[in-house]
C-alpha cells in the first residue's frame, strides 16, 4: 500500500521550499495571541528545519517507509532532531492542502524566475543579432514546410511575448497564498 500512496519520489525536489514554508508558518504561530510557539520553540524549529534542508542537499537525508511525501518526511525528521513535543506543534492549524499550495507556489515562483532570467538573456542576444542581420532573409516554416521568406531581425517579438507571459505568471505567484483551511471555522488567527 505504501508504494501506491507515496509521492516522495516525485516531490522530494520540494524539500527546500517545504522547509522555508514551514519556517514562515512557525513564525506566524509565534505571533498569534496568545503565542502558540515560544521564542525558544521557534528557534528550535528553525534550527531543525535548517538541518533537515542541509541533510537533503548533502544527500544524507534518510527516507523511511512511513514517509509518504515531502511534508511527512520533513516533519518526521524535524521531530527526531528537536523532539516531538516541539516538532509536533508545527502542524497546528495547518492542513496538508495549505502546505502543498504554499510549496508549489514557492517552487513555481523560483522556476519561473529562472525562466525569466533565461528569456531576458536570449532576448538580449536576439536584439544584438537582429540589428546585425536586419537585411538578411531566411526561409519561414509552417508545419515543417517552407513558407515565405522572413527577415531574421524580425523574429524576436515571439520571445518578448513569452517573456511578458512569464513575468505575468511570476507576479501572480508572488502574491501571498490565501490561508484557507479545508474545513471552515479554524479558530486560529493566522
Amino acid at each position: 500500500m505504501w508504494e501506491f500512496n507515496q509521492c516522495l519520489s516525485f516531490d522530494k525536489k520540494l524539500y527546500a521550499v517545504d522547509a522555508e514554508g514551514s519556517k514562515a508558518y512557525a513564525l506566524a504561530l509565534s505571533k498569534t495571541s496568545p503565542p502558540i510557539l515560544t521564542a525558544h520553540e521557534l528557534s528550535e524549529i528553525h534550527r531543525g528545519l535548517d538541518q533537515v534542508k542541509e541533510e537533503w542537499s548533502s544527500g544524507k537525508f534518510e527516507i523511511k517507509q512511513d514517509d509518504e511525501d515531502i511534508h511527512t518526511a520533513n516533519e518526521r525528521r524535524l521531530s527526531e532532531i528537536i523532539g516531538s513535543d516541539i516538532g509536533g506543534k508545527l502542524h497546528t492549524g495547518r492542513s496538508r492542502n495549505d502546505q502543498v499550495a504554499t510549496d508549489m507556489r514557492l517552487w513555481l515562483s523560483a522556476e519561473v524566475g529562472k525562466d525569466i532570467e533565461w528569456l531576458e538573456g536570449v532576448i538580449g542576444i536576439l536584439t544584438i543579432k537582429a540589428e546585425e542581420w536586419i537585411d538578411h532573409l531566411a526561409a519561414g516554416f509552417t508545419h515543417l514546410q517552407v513558407s515565405g521568406a522572413r527577415r531574421l531581425g524580425a523574429r524576436g517579438h515571439r520571445r518578448l511575448t513569452r517573456l511578458s507571459t512569464a513575468r505575468a505568471t511570476y507576479s501572480v505567484l508572488a502574491l501571498p497564498p490565501r490561508a484557507r483551511p479545508l474545513v471552515r471555522g479554524r479558530s486560529l488567527s493566522l
